[in-house]
């Protein structure tokens, strides 16, 4: 069962007594840890932001154009990428089991949360490129392997999935299934997994970013609090799925990990940051 830790309640609170801000150090292995979280988290919140969006707006183009029937036969599912610095791509791909084809296609903002153009696609636009195609390629891989392991899950919904784009031409590509958030006023810290798809094909071990459920109250809760808490048991530094909670949550999230450090993971101004607020090393 994952809680929080008796012991972080009372670090945090003696921090906050203390009136202490001021981040300690990170060693070379830490920052290259904390950027990697960072970079993956902010991606897994606006690619799921804008397939969220984009999904609202092919419902409503199924509907207004009578192809809400056949929607349900056709649709495969999804793939979210960058189109350029200020949009992503919404690649909605039809159920195929071989080449699929791009079914809908949404341009959003690069947060995800302004839709900027959708329609359904000419049949003589349909065919993905290399990378979207390694990409659903890998999202089926990868979502067969954590189903199949039997994943933690931390809501009656169903998964919803997440692919990040390689990080270079040839690096993995992270695939997630993450326990969908249901009520405004929570969202849920447990319940989520990855894997890495190799250029090869090659799956890799599925990793669970935790050993229970917890729900984490949002900034929408009644009573919200200033700031929730957690505790990491399989990880040593905040990952990426602790900075896609804090950003779903709203609220500042304080972290501690198995070597008895206190991570603060905060977007004062739109944009994630992880700091180190004690170290017991």
């Amino acid at each position: 069962m994952t809680r929080i830790s008796p012991k972080l309640l009372l670090a945090v609170a003696g921090l906050l007594i203390a009136g202490s801000s001021h981040a300690q150090t990170m060693t070379p292995t830490d920052e290259t840890a904390v950027q990697q979280a960072l970079n993956r988290g902010q991606l897994i919140y606006a690619f799921d932001q804008a397939a969220w969006h984009a999904t609202d707006a092919l419902l409503a183009d199924a509907k207004r154009l009578g192809r809400t029937g056949d929607l349900g036969a056709k649709f495969g599912g999804w793939i979210v990428r960058p189109k350029d610095s200020e949009t992503l791509e919404v690649l909605f791909f039809e159920r195929e089991p071989g080449s699929p084809n791009v079914l809908y296609r949404a341009i959003t903002s690069a947060s995800g949360d302004v839709v900027r153009s959708h329609g359904f696609v000419d049949e003589n636009s349909q065919q993905f490129d290399a990378q979207a195609l390694r990409m659903i390629t890998a999202r089926r891989a990868g979502i067969e392997a954590m189903m199949k392991q039997g994943i933690l899950r931390c809501a009656s919904a169903q998964f919803n999935s997440i692919v990040l784009p390689p990080e270079t031409p040839e690096g993995p590509i992270p695939v997630y299934l993450l326990s969908p958030q249901t009520d405004l006023a929570k969202v849920p810290f447990g319940g989520h997994a990855r894997v890495l798809i190799a250029a090869d094909g090659t799956v890799g071990p599925v990793h669970s970013f935790t050993k229970g459920c917890l729900d984490l109250p949002t900034r929408n809760a009644k009573n919200a609090p200033v700031m929730s808490m957690a505790t990491l048991v399989l990880d040593p530094h905040p990952t990426e799925v602790s900075v896609f909670t804090m950003l779903a949550a709203g609220l500042p999230l304080y972290i501690a990990t198995p070597d008895r450090r206190i991570w603060i993971l905060d977007s004062p101004d739109g944009k994630a940051k992880i700091s180190l607020l004690q170290s017991d090393k």
